[in-house]
């Protein structure tokens, strides 16, 4: 059978085959990609589930998808994300918060400015100023 064509699904839009995709060992870090290019809220759930994959790359791009898609049914679980041990999952949780930009997010990613790396203090600083940005 072979590897899926993440690019062919995508340009279809083939949001059934790429949350399929999600459990293929090698493409399923591209096929969370792909579903955030999407933006479509059906894939949600499953990349809420990708936030726990073994991979870190997987946990990032499924966080950074579930920010462009903007699903408030990811706020805690990427609350949660905030704590990953890598510092890009942190990072890209921060920034995926800031892109729903939901108050309750406030408070952890306040905590998240004390990360012990620059780039997640940066990414949650600027996803405060869009909460404060759309409470105005």
């Amino acid at each position: 059978m072979g590897k899926p064509n993440i690019e062919k699904m995508k340009a279809k839009r083939d949001v059934e085959g790429l949350i399929e995709a999600l459990k293929d060992e090698f493409v399923r870090w591209r096929a969370a990609v792909a579903l955030g290019e999407i933006k479509d809220a059906r894939a949600a759930k499953p990349l809420i589930q990708a936030l726990k994959d073994k991979d870190f790359w997987v946990r990032g791009a499924a966080a950074l998808a579930l920010g462009e898609i903007g699903d408030t049914r990811a706020l805690e679980p990427l609350i949660q994300a905030l704590r990953d041990e890598d510092l890009r999952v942190r990072e890209a949780a921060a920034w995926a918060l800031g892109e729903i930009s939901d108050a309750r997010a406030a408070k952890p990613l306040s905590k998240a400015l004390k990360d012990e790396e620059e780039e997640v203090q940066e990414a949650a600083s600027e996803a405060l100023e869009k909460i404060k940005a759309k409470k105005s």
